[in-house]
């Protein structure tokens, strides 16, 4: 009988969903926080065959909840080879920026709230039927970060083409971003933390402090899927004074660009897998990209027909492909 980890700080919650997957044929079991999930996964003398993950839940029992630190265990999971696969049990909908995101960190799927609105049976089936599992990619595959451009548009904030962030047109780290950036030929400011709350009209320090320390904490995850690595002091840096944006680092309005559709988000993530290996299967690509296989393949149809790349061989997800010589 396959066992479910149910993680999620909300006990009625757990209590209807355990009541579901018993109605399922399947056992489960239920904790509250960060330290407890990685606990069970580490002592547990049952196999887990399948996670349910909320975001917002909090480090130790009864603290106080907060959506990164989901983000962190998910992290912390898929990096393990062997770990079973994660549904994210999200208050948001399907479309969201942050439903993208845990899709490229590794997650299945979602089971939406209130879970009446989208019965959790159908998404458990789905992922347990056909489990996906992310190994870690060594830190030797990923290349030095060596600075780029960071564009600042009305809905996101991107740096070397991949979306960082600053989703919230009233985001405090896109006002410290813009604060901090310098002039065309000028060095750039070196600003403390509270100059910069007085600066971009925040209350407090803090605030400031740990919109930074989420921007980092996000790019250095974005940049890491698309092969890159990159310090928390690589973009915005600490220095005695205060905060600077490093001197690789250069940063540029894009306020006219509208949204671009997932289709093309999806296809530089692909192109970016083929910078590093001309050839490569479906199965290598949704594995490196981690995206759901319907939108690995639209983004290759796309590609092909763009003739970006060509169909070389293979069928279903052995199917493979290779960068187009030029025309």
């Amino acid at each position: 009988m396959k066992t479910i980890l149910i993680i999620d700080d909300n006990q009625g919650l757990c209590a209807e969903l355990a009541d579901r997957i018993a109605a399922m044929g399947y056992k489960s079991i239920s904790v509250h926080c960060l330290e407890d999930a990685l606990t069970t996964l580490e002592n547990c003398s049952i196999a887990i065959d399948l996670i349910l993950l909320d975001l917002g839940i909090p480090v130790k029992p009864e603290g106080p909840t907060r959506p990164e630190t989901g983000l962190n265990l998910l992290d912390r999971i898929v990096s393990e080879p062997g770990t079973p696969p994660i549904i994210v049990i999200t208050s948001h909908g399907k479309g969201h920026h942050l439903c993208r995101d845990v899709l490229q960190r590794g997650a299945q799927g979602f089971i939406g709230k209130p879970l009446d609105e989208d019965p959790p049976e159908v998404q458990i089936k789905k992922v347990l039927a056909n489990p996906t599992t992310f190994p870690p990619q060594p830190n030797g595959h990923l290349r030095p970060f060596m600075g780029g451009v960071l564009i600042v548009h009305k809905a996101r904030i991107d740096l070397m083409g991949v979306e960082v962030g600053g989703n919230n047109p009233q985001s405090i780290i896109r006002r410290v971003i813009t604060a901090l950036a310098p002039k065309p030929g000028a060095v750039a400011k070196k600003i403390s933390a509270q100059a910069l709350s007085d600066a971009v009209g925040v209350d407090t320090a803090a605030k400031i402090t740990a919109a930074i320390r989420e921007f980092r904490i996000l790019c250095i995850d974005k940049l890491r899927a698309a092969g890159v690595e990159c310090g928390k002091n690589d973009i915005i840096e600490t220095t005695p004074v205060g905060y600077h944006i490093k001197d690789w680092i250069k940063v540029r309005e894009g306020l006219d660009e509208p949204d671009r559709p997932q289709v093309e988000e999806d296809s530089d993530l692909i192109m970016r897998q083929f910078a590093k290996s001309p050839k490569l299967t479906r199965r290598q690509i949704g594995d490196g990209v981690r995206i759901p296989d319907p939108r690995v393949k639209t983004a290759l149809g796309r590609l092909t027909d763009q003739k970006r790349i060509k169909h070389v061989g293979g069928s279903g997800i052995t199917t493979t492909y290779e960068i187009a010589p030029a025309t």
